[in-house]
């Protein structure tokens, strides 16, 4: 089963945090709008809100993501201001992205301090879904409203975390 859905990143296409242009992505339209893929297990209708946002890449990343029993949802995707990063294997909010938010500029040394502050006095183990909904506060605080890298272990081409799901714009059923 495989629904409509669209993105729409209003920026010049980079690659990752080095600022080099790259051509721009076959899947993007005249109007900079991004077909792109989200796979799952489970069958919905609407997108609820997560913890740092809903992953959207190529088709081929969503078929490698899930590789049985899965459902591909096409989408236009709305980011206006994304924060272009590397691909960490895992969004799952650790340290050394904390870290790496430090020497981006994106946040300061207080700011990093007071994160990682957060980060360890939240009892986790293994996915640490409110230190993922701590830093997408953070990002958001700071103006953007998504995440764009380059993905290297489910295929290449970009992947995109909408931050909310009203970003999401369902095409078909």
């Amino acid at each position: 089963m495989v629904e409509d859905i669209k993105i729409d990143i209003n920026k010049r296409w980079h690659d990752d945090v080095t600022g080099r242009f790259i051509p721009k992505p076959e899947n993007v339209d005249e109007k900079g709008r991004i077909l792109a893929y989200h796979a799952t297990k489970n069958n919905f209708s609407n997108f609820q809100m997560g913890d740092i946002g809903f992953h959207f890449g190529t088709e081929e990343q969503a078929n490698n993501r899930v590789r049985e029993n899965r459902i591909i949802k096409k989408a236009i995707i709305h980011i206006k201001n994304p924060l272009y990063m590397e691909d960490r294997a895992s969004w799952n909010v650790e340290p050394e992205m904390i870290i790496k938010l430090e020497n981006m500029g994106i946040a300061n040394h207080e700011e990093a301090q007071q994160l990682l502050s957060k980060y360890k006095d939240d009892d986790h183990i293994g996915y640490n879904s409110s230190a993922n909904k701590m830093m997408r506060d953070f990002l958001e605080s700071k103006g953007y409203d998504g995440i764009v890298y380059k993905n290297k272990y489910e295929g290449e081409g970009l992947t995109y975390i909408a931050f909310h799901n009203e970003q999401i714009e369902k095409i078909g059923g």
